[in-house]
């Protein structure tokens, strides 16, 4: 019996969190990307689950340099934070989100944090 419910837990975790891919944020306006000495910020379409937000995590972790991730799901934006000076381009991080299974808009407007 012990088994049968892990299973469907299992299941019910894959479909909840593959839905999440549909449930974007894409009708929503994007916050403003930026990127500075030490970090940089993209939204993110479709983290709306904690083990998005950990695939994602995950994948932009992997980036040389960086320290931190920050996602916030509530707005669907990801913040990088990274040694000084070994940010990563934002070619680099939309392409970790890319391979984590998610998307970020072509280009969101900018805001300027004085790099």
């Amino acid at each position: 019996m012990r088994h049968l419910s892990i299973q469907a837990a299992s299941a019910l975790l894959l479909l909840l969190c593959t839905s999440c891919q549909s449930n974007t944020h894409e009708s929503s306006v994007p916050m403003a990307e930026f990127r500075d000495g030490q970090q940089i910020g993209l939204p993110v379409f479709g983290l709306s689950c904690p083990k998005c937000a950990n695939n994602v995590t995950h994948k932009l972790s992997e980036l040389e340099g960086v320290t931190s991730v920050d996602v916030d799901m509530s707005q669907g934006f990801v913040t990088v934070h990274a040694e000084e000076g070994k940010v990563p381009t934002r070619e680099a991080f939309v392409e970790a989100v890319h391979a984590a299974g998610f998307t970020v808009p072509d280009q969101a407007p900018t805001a300027t944090t004085g790099e």
